[in-house]
Order: structure tokens, then sequence, then C-alpha cells
């Protein structure tokens, strides 16, 4: 199915299972996901830390976009069957 699911997934290590459920159940062309939070550099600093990914199931015709950033970024060009 030609559909994107987004997900804020805040640690991809704490929500591994929800993940594998999620991909298991869905048939989404495109999974997006994004883990955002902080980071203790010191007891008295925090740092802002980041991941992207985009999770594209196999037969789904695609590009990668090269980003040129310091932002937690993953793009891509999905070629779906359908207009999404």
């Amino acid at each position: 199915m030609d559909t994107v699911v987004q997900w804020n997934i805040n640690s991809f290590r704490s929500n591994f299972e929800e993940l594998k459920q999620l991909l298991n159940r869905s048939q989404s062309a495109v999974v997006a996901l994004q883990a955002r939070g902080l980071h203790s550099a010191s007891s008295t600093e925090w740092v802002p830390v980041g991941e992207a990914a985009l999770l594209i199931r196999n037969g789904t015709h695609f590009s990668e976009i090269v980003l040129n950033t310091g932002l937690h970024a993953a793009a891509a060009t999905i070629s779906p069957k359908k207009k999404l």
C-alpha cells in the first residue's frame, strides 16, 4: 500500500519491539522515524541529540537525497504507484 507512517519514536532502542510490531502490521511504503531528546553532557549541562531514519519497503522505487546539513534528517524521493 502506498502510504507513509511518521513516528516521533523518542528512542530507537527503548521502542525497538514496538517498531518491529509496527513494521509487521503495516503495509506502508515508507516509515519515517524521528528520535529527539537531551543527553547529559555534565551534571549541569544538557545537549540536544537526535536521529532520523526512513524505512522504505522493498519494491518501492526511491532515490536518496544527500543532505548537507548539521540537522538530524533523512530524505528521499519516493515514486509510489499512486500519487500521495
